[in-house]
C-alpha cells in the first residue's frame, strides 16, 4: 500500500473575575507558486506566477517565495533553477512535465513536502532539511549533500532513492514511514536516534504489501532508541543496542535489550512500543484480541491503553493501571472505524507520563445487534454485579480479609490506593486530593500483599467526588463534577457567585492534564 493515501474564559489570581480575551495576529499571505522564468533567476519577484504558464510570462507574485511559499516547477516552464542560500520555503514540487534541473545552490531548508515528480534535483553537496515528506519518482542526485528529516509526528520516504548522508532528528517519539517495496540506500552514513522516552518508530509503510529494504552496507551507521518493523537491511548487519525494539519482520537486524549506559548518562533503556496489534489490522466489534507490548523504565510504576476512533485527535482510556505484563485481552468496542488507533502510556507512581507509543491506524468493523440480543447482554452484566459479594485477599500480616463493593486497599510497596466497585473491578485513585474529596480516611485502607492486587480486575481510574470546581492549566474553564465524571461549565463569574458563594475561586483544584481524559464534558450550568 503506498504512503501517499496516507469561550476561553481568563481566570486571574484569587476572586477574580472572568474576561474573555482574544488576540488575533493576522499571519502573512501563504501562496502557491510556478516558476516562470525563461533565464536562472530564483529571486527575480517577475519569475514567480500564480499558476503554471509559459516560461517568459510576467509573473504575478511579485516577491521572492518564502516560509509560508509552496513553490511548484510545473510542466509548461522547464528552465533549470538554483536555489539560493538562506532559503526557506513551505514546500517543493518539480510536477509532472518538468524536464529540468533544480540544484541547491547553498543549504536550504523545507517546512513541509519536498516532491520531485519529474525532471531531476540535484542536491549538489549541500545540506537539506525536511520537515515533511520525502518523495522520490524521478531524479535526485545527492553528489555528497545532506538529507536531513526533522519534522514532528509522521514523516514518509516515498520512492526510492540514494542518499549520501541521511540523518533523522527528534526530542520526542516520532514516526518516519519508509514506502514499502522500494529500496532506500545509504552510501556515507546513516543517523537514525531517537532519545531516551522518545523512540523513532522506523517502519515499512502502512500495512506493508511488500517489505522496504534499506542498503547502508558501505555507510557508517548510528542507531538507536528506535522501534523498528518490517524493514530489511540489505548487504550489512545494523546493530540496535542502545533503547531498540524489535516490532517483528525485520531481517539483518541486530537487537540487543544489554542494560547499558545511554549516551547521555542515565542508566538503563528507556522505551515502550506496542506490539500488536499491527499495521493491517481488522476486528468486527465485540472480538476480544491481545494487546502486547514492551515497556521498560526505571521508574515505570504502572502502564495505560487509550484507544482513538479518528486517527488519535481524541482519546478514551479502555484500560488503567495495568500491570507491566506485556499483555491485555481487549474486547473491541462495537464501533465502524478505519482509523482506530491504540495507544500506550507509561506512568510513574506520581501519575507523570514516562512514555508512550501508538499503533498505526486500523479498522474495527460494527456488527449489527438486535434489540433482544443486547438487552440479554444488559442482563448478564446486572446478574455480574448483583452476583459480586466480596473477595478474600491476604493482608500483610498474613490474615485473610474479605473485600468488598465499597472497600478501600492497596499494595504493600505499591502506592495506589483502589476502590473496589460494584461490579467486582478496582479503581484507582490518581491523586491524594481524589481520596480526599470523598471524606475517606487512610484508617479505612486494608494493607494487602502485592500479588493480591490481581484478585480483582483494573477498572476506570476514580474520579473527584461530585459538586467539587475543577479545570486544568491549559484551560482556564471551570467545571464543576457531576455524577460519573460528568464536567458541567460554570460560564461566568455571576453564576459562580450564586452557587458557591464568595469564595468559589479558592474552591478550584487543577487537574493534572493526564487524568484530564477520565472526566466528560456535560451541559454548562
Amino acid at each position: 500500500m503506498s504512503l501517499r493515501k496516507l469561550s476561553l474564559y481568563i481566570l486571574a489570581p484569587a476572586f477574580a473575575v472572568f474576561a474573555l480575551m482574544l488576540f488575533g495576529v493576522s499571519p502573512a499571505d501563504a501562496a502557491t507558486v510556478y516558476y516562470v522564468g525563461s533565464a536562472d533567476s530564483f529571486t527575480t519577484g517577475t519569475n514567480w506566477h500564480s499558476s503554471d504558464a509559459a516560461c517568459g510570462t510576467s509573473g504575478d507574485f511579485g516577491g521572492t517565495p518564502d516560509s509560508d511559499d509552496d513553490i511548484i516547477f510545473g510542466g509548461t516552464c522547464d528552465t533549470s533553477v538554483t536555489i539560493p542560500g538562506s532559503t526557506n520555503v513551505s514546500s517543493i514540487q518539480l510536477n509532472a512535465g518538468y524536464a529540468g534541473t533544480v540544484t541547491a545552490g547553498a543549504s536550504f531548508d523545507v517546512d513541509g513536502n519536498f516532491e520531485v515528480n519529474a525532471g531531476t534535483f540535484d542536491l549538489n553537496g549541500e545540506t537539506m532539511t525536511v520537515s515533511g515528506n520525502f518523495t522520490n519518482d524521478a531524479t535526485f542526485t545527492h553528489n555528497n549533500g545532506t538529507v536531513t528529516l526533522d519534522g514532528t509526528g509522521t514523516q514518509a520516504i516515498n520512492g526510492s532513492s540514494t542518499f549520501y548522508n541521511l540523518t533523522v532528528t527528534t526530542s520526542a517519539a516520532r514516526l518516519v514511514m519508509l514506502e514499502d517495496g522500494q529500496t532506500h540506500t545509504v552510501t556515507n552514513a546513516l543517523s537514525v536516534n531517537g532519545v531516551n522516552g522518545g523512540l523513532i518508530s522506523f517502519e515499512s509503510g502502512d500495512a506493508p504489501t511488500t517489505l522496504t529494504t534499506l542498503n547502508a552496507s558501505a555507510a557508517t551507521k548510528s542507531v538507536s532508541h528506535l522501534s523498528v518493523s518490517s524493514i530489511t537491511s540489505s548487504g550489512g548487519v545494523i546493530l540496535c543496542t542502545v533503547g531498540c525494539v524489535n516490532r517483528g519482520g525485520n531481517s539483518g537486524w541486530v537487537f540487543s535489550g544489554d542494560d547499558e549506559e545511554a549516551d547521555d548518562g542515565t542508566s538503563g533503556i528507556e522505551t515502550a512500543a506496542i506490539i500488536a496489534p499491527g499495521s493491517g489490522s481488522s476486528f468486527n466489534g465485540g472480538d476480544v484480541t491481545e494487546v502486547t507490548w514492551s515497556a521498560a523504565s526505571d521508574n515505570l510504576d504502572y502502564v495505560e491503553l487509550s484507544l482513538s476512533t479518528d486517527g488519535g485527535t481524541t482519546f478514551e482510556v479502555i484500560a488503567s493501571d495495568l500491570e507491566n505484563d506485556g499483555s491485555y485481552d481487549w474486547e473491541v468496542p462495537n464501533v465502524e472505524t478505519l482509523k482506530a488507533v491504540l495507544k500506550l502510556s507509561v506512568y510513574d507512581a506520581n501519575g507523570v507520563l514516562l512514555l508512550g507509543d501508538e499503533t498505526n491506524r486500523f479498522a474495527i468493523h460494527e456488527v449489527a445487534v438486535d434489540d433482544a440480543q443486547e438487552e440479554e447482554e444488559m442482563d448478564q452484566e446486572e446478574e455480574m454485579e448483583e452476583a459480586f459479594d466480596g473477595v478474600d485477599v491476604v493482608r500483610t500480616d498474613g490474615q485473610t480479609v474479605r473485600l468488598e463493593a465499597g472497600g478501600l486497599f492497596r499494595g504493600e510497596t505499591l502506592s495506589g490506593v483502589y476502590l473496589v466497585n460494584a461490579d467486582g473491578t478496582r479503581s484507582v485513585f490518581p491523586t491524594a486530593h481524589v481520596f480526599e474529596s470523598y471524606g475517606y480516611s487512610f484508617d479505612d485502607v486494608v494493607m494487602v500483599k502485592d500479588d493480591q492486587l490481581s484478585a480483582l480486575d483494573s477498572g476506570p481510574r476514580v474520579t473527584v467526588a461530585s459538586g467539587e470546581l475543577v479545570k486544568i492549566q491549559s484551560d482556564n474553564r471551570v467545571f464543576q463534577v457531576g455524577e460519573g465524571g460528568m464536567l458541567h461549565h460554570v460560564p461566568d463569574e455571576d453564576t459562580a457567585l450564586s452557587l458557591f458563594g464568595a469564595d468559589w475561586a479558592s474552591m478550584i483544584t487543577d487537574i493534572n492534564v493526564v487524568f484530564w481524559g477520565d472526566y466528560t464534558i456535560g451541559s454548562s450550568l
